[in-house]
């Protein structure tokens, strides 16, 4: 499996744009009857926003996947960045979820970010990702 930086470096990128409101760290998609603006979400509930021909939105996010040709349900937000993002599962885990306490701390952060963390601070935990990975060096 490849780690799909390129798509890694988008979703930061977007993270940086999205207003304080419109992020929580602590649930997947929140979206009140509404799709896109109208919706509150963590990192991985904007991938449909952000990559709308391979994730949809619903109950739980949906990933596209072209090879098999056809939608396969993830009801586990973790599910969603391993299939999008080409990482492993227990990379995936640490990068997108709020930590506490008694989490371990990913080798590639210098703190623990918990379910206050903003979108800024999840965007810069990618790029972090990224670099630990030994992209772009």
């Amino acid at each position: 499996m490849t780690v799909r930086f390129d798509k890694l470096e988008k979703l930061a990128a977007f993270l940086d744009t999205l207003p304080p409101e419109k992020f929580d760290f602590s649930v997947v998609r929140d979206n009140n009857g509404h799709s896109g603006c109208g919706s509150v979400g963590c990192a991985i509930g904007w991938t449909p926003e952000v990559f709308p021909d391979e994730v949809t939105a619903g109950e739980c996010c949906v990933v596209r996947n072209s090879k098999l040709g056809r939608a396969h349900l993830h009801d586990h937000y973790v599910d969603v960045a391993v299939s999008l993002f080409g990482m492993p599962q227990n990379e995936a885990a640490l990068l997108f979820t709020a930590l506490d306490e008694s989490d371990d701390l990913p080798p590639w952060l210098p703190e623990k970010l918990g379910e206050e963390a903003t979108a800024r601070e999840v965007a810069e935990s990618i790029r972090l990702y990224c670099e630990w990975k030994g992209y772009g060096r």
